[in-house]
């Protein structure tokens, strides 16, 4: 009977320095498939996990210390190539950083830019896999206010469209962006923004139980 491992792998994404970047870790000089070498995090299954979501919390404690504000199942993969090794099978999954939850970069793990040269030669078929889980993130913010959860809990308009535009590597039409914005039943309008010299732009922020996240039709 064939046994096969059961992993999680998790492209992890934040907005810093005006880009898009994902966290990777360097795999341990000592393993039998690909040492040294940088992949996405991720790991086994343990037969204490309930889930798969439970496993990728596992991993993201392990990681960042601590779970993350929003986490989304992309696809499974199982196949006899992935892995050198032999048959294996990995679920991907993606999860956004907020500023309050970063994780600085250590001597076996690094931010980078998901168009830094290293994503495209990631250990396993994980630089495909990154791929895939920044489609599926740019495809979903074009019609929902996911990118709002790689802001801090209170934001403002130029905030969240410096986001999307991170995200989608487009410029967005201000106006067209706000009137999508406007009336949006899980974006709440809070007080103005304290600290500055000049009129105080309005505070956002995403309801804490919100309903659906999603936009009539895509702005962009």
């Amino acid at each position: 009977m064939l046994t096969l491992p059961i992993s999680v792998d998790i492209a992890i994404f934040r907005v810093a320095n005006g880009t898009l970047q994902t966290l990777l870790v360097q795999r341990d000089a000592a393993t039998s498939a690909y040492p040294g070498q940088w992949s996405l995090p991720g790991g086994v299954v343990e037969t204490g996990d309930p889930d798969l979501l439970h496993a990728v919390h596992r991993t993201l404690r392990r990681r960042i210390g601590g779970d993350l504000g929003y986490v989304e199942q992309v696809s499974t993969h199982a196949n006899a190539t992935r892995d050198p090794r032999g048959w294996s099978v990995t679920t991907l999954y993606f999860a956004l950083v907020a500023p309050h939850e970063q994780v600085n970069d250590t001597e076996h793990q690094m931010w980078v830019s998901i168009d830094d040269p290293k994503t495209r030669a990631l250990a396993f078929d994980h630089s495909a896999l990154l791929q895939e889980a920044v489609t599926r993130l740019r495809n979903k913010s074009v019609y929902s206010l996911l990118p709002a959860y790689l802001l801090p809990d209170d934001f403002t308009y130029t905030e969240l469209q410096t986001v999307y535009e991170c995200i989608l590597g487009m410029a967005i039409d201000k106006s067209k962006f706000r009137t999508k914005l406007k009336g949006h039943p899980d974006l709440l309008l809070g007080e103005r923004k304290t600290g500055v010299a000049y009129r105080a732009p309005v505070m956002l922020r995403v309801a804490k139980t919100p309903s659906k996240l999603l936009f009539p039709a895509p702005f962009v």
